[in-house]
């Protein structure tokens, strides 16, 4: 099961795409099956955003669970060098990402984020999406 992260802004989003041969952050149109009700979002144009790995979970990302955000713990099928170099991994992509933001929006506009996990039929009333600011 992948992670799924969309983004909207007030502004158009640019395509970057998918390259198999250099695998690396990416955007694309919202594919069938993978639209994202327009409630969750305020703003008009909308993207999927993936990394290096062919979706959103080359992104770090937290599950909000009983009314906490739990940390990120090290799993107990890898061993703490193992860890250490997909928290590298994924520190790149979010740096690719924080980069396109600051392109597509420059210092002052912000834009909107939804992540799910693919599959994923959250209700809209259950659902916040997160704006950004960048200032």
């Amino acid at each position: 099961m992948c992670f799924i992260l969309y983004m909207a802004a007030d502004q158009p989003i640019p395509t970057i795409p998918w390259d198999n041969n250099s695998p690396s952050f990416y955007t694309s149109d919202l594919e069938e099956g993978y639209e994202v009700p327009t409630s969750f979002f305020s703003k008009p144009h909308r993207k999927h955003i993936g990394s290096d790995v062919g979706c959103g979970c080359g992104f770090r990302n937290a599950l909000f669970q009983n009314g906490e955000w739990p940390e990120e713990d090290m799993p107990d099928w890898c061993t703490e060098e193992e860890y250490l170099e997909e928290l590298k991994d994924k520190q790149k992509n979010h740096q690719q990402l924080h980069d396109f933001i600051r392109k597509v929006v420059g210092d002052h506009g912000e834009v909107e984020l939804y992540g799910q996990w693919e599959g994923g039929k959250e209700k809209p009333e259950e659902i916040q999406c997160s704006t950004i600011p960048l200032s």
